[in-house]
């Protein structure tokens, strides 16, 4: 690996995969050839690509790969040359910030941009415009979006540091899930790290306080912690392998979570929690640097 420190994966066709690197630009690793080559910022050369620092990576539907930068705005590969979308504060249809935190396709091929303080974006492939949902026009909660996700009911959930916005195609209206101090059953902590649905249909939601499971009502939250066997409770990453367990990154190593459905429907948590005397490089692991490949592999980048 030409550089160590590992913030994003994506997937192409061929199984390949290109790594967003936190200072070292992309890398694509060639799993025949096991080769890497690297795309670095060249400032005399406008083709390449915009900050070699990766926080957010996409292949859509086109097969296009779309790149995340910190401070260095959005990036579109063609396989030739990288276009730049940049923040431009006198164009209100430009991305609203240059550091591209989450990049996500929908089922409706819709490409929404999550950036670390100018709220969402919907892209406009057509025109190349940005339509921005934010704090100031009252749709989102938060203008730092971490995370994006679609669930079966084809609703777009949003992970903020404010708790999770979520955005419902057929009303086109947004909907929020925080946490209430006198609500035990609310999101645990607002600053949302991770969310993923799982197999199972069951919404997983990594916070700075502890996992949290949402309800099939969508209401409330099961809420586990350090004192429930986890090794920390930031959690980072919430992955699935292809047996249904739960893989969480932490400050603090890796958790397993053994998921077990009781017969009331009642969840269950079983962590095995592992760290450097379990082969890990160290406990330590970037945010959101969590990956499943199409052949089930788990992949997890840390500095």
């Amino acid at each position: 690996l030409p550089f160590e420190d590992v913030n994003k994966f994506a997937e192409d066709e061929k199984g390949n995969l290109w790594i967003g690197t936190n200072g070292g630009g992309l890398l694509y690793f060639d799993r025949t050839a096991n080769s890497y080559k690297s795309y670095r910022h060249d400032p005399r050369d406008p083709n390449s690509i915009s900050s070699d620092v990766i926080v957010s990576l996409c292949i859509d539907h086109e097969k296009k790969l779309w790149v995340g930068t910190y401070f260095g705005g959005l990036n579109c590969f063609d396989g030739r040359r990288f276009i730049h979308f940049r923040h431009d504060s006198r164009d209100s249809g430009s991305v609203s910030d240059d550091s591209i935190w989450e990049i996500f396709e929908d089922t409706d091929k819709n490409l929404w941009i999550g950036t670390l303080s100018g709220g969402l974006n919907l892209f406009n492939r057509k025109t190349k415009r940005f339509t921005r949902f934010n704090v100031e026009n009252r749709s989102t909660h938060s203008n730092y979006i971490s995370t994006i996700i679609e669930d079966r009911k084809g609703r777009i959930l949003f992970g903020t540091s404010n708790g999770i916005d979520w955005y419902a195609k057929s009303s086109a209206k947004f909907e929020y899930l925080g946490h209430n101090d006198n609500e035990p059953n609310s999101l645990s902590n607002n600053n949302v790290m991770a969310i993923l649905e799982d197999s199972r249909g069951l919404i997983w939601v990594g916070t700075r306080e502890g996992l949290n499971l949402m309800h099939r009502d969508g209401k409330g939250f099961s809420i586990f912690r350090k004192e429930d066997g986890l090794p920390d409770n930031t959690i980072l990453t919430v992955l699935e392998d292809n047996l249904h367990n739960l893989w969480l990154s932490t400050p603090n190593g890796i958790s397993q979570a053994v998921v077990n459905q009781k017969a009331d429907g009642e969840i269950a948590l079983h962590f095995i929690n592992y760290d450097e005397s379990n082969g890990l490089q160290g406990r330590e692991f970037n945010d959101k640097a969590g990956f499943k490949t199409r052949s089930g592999e788990l992949i997890l980048g840390g500095p």
